[in-house]
């Protein structure tokens, strides 16, 4: 998997290792501006959950009849900034009888950073949840801005997509 590359497990606890170049295709057109400094190349936050379902995933019990794993309670630290052979760790500890707790960190400096952590439950399909397609779109529709006034808002945020990536979201 793109974003669980080595398993780094041990008696005490499951783990993966990451390491990205800063190259990859999904931060490519990803980057933050932080504390005045110059747009930095970062994880975008989706790349973090999908890393979380990946690694869930890897170490789902084979006893498990799972068909879904569910995401909750996550909450986000630092973003990861990416740069040359940056690593990125998961870490996963059991929790209850359907669920793994994780938790997602690099290292600086000596210092444990923490990214994103929360829980990754195995579900059945009965289980999973379910929602109206129709019913969001009806929502979503009511409440629309322009692109530009997107985009705007997320360089005051401190968030630049490049071009490339604004003209493919307004397709």
């Amino acid at each position: 998997h793109p974003l669980v590359h080595v398993n780094t497990s041990n008696l005490d606890q499951q783990s993966f290792t990451t390491t990205f170049t800063g190259k990859e295709f999904f931060v490519k057109d990803y980057q933050l501006k932080l504390n005045g400094t110059g747009a930095k190349k970062a994880l975008p936050a989706l790349a973090s959950l999908e890393m979380a379902r990946a690694a869930a995933e890897h170490i789902k019990p084979a006893s498990k009849k799972a068909e879904a794993i569910s995401l909750q309670g996550i909450s986000w630290g630092k973003p990861f900034l990416l740069n040359e052979n940056r690593q990125l760790d998961i870490i996963l500890e059991k929790e209850g009888e359907n669920g793994v707790y994780f938790e997602i960190t690099s290292q600086q400096d000596n210092v444990e950073i923490i990214h994103a952590q929360g829980l990754a439950s195995y579900e059945t399909a009965e289980q999973s949840f379910k929602f109206d397609v129709s019913k969001l779109q009806n929502e979503l529709q009511s409440n629309t801005r322009e692109a530009n006034e997107i985009y705007t808002a997320f360089s005051v945020m401190g968030l630049y997509l490049s071009l490339i990536h604004i003209r493919r979201c307004r397709r």
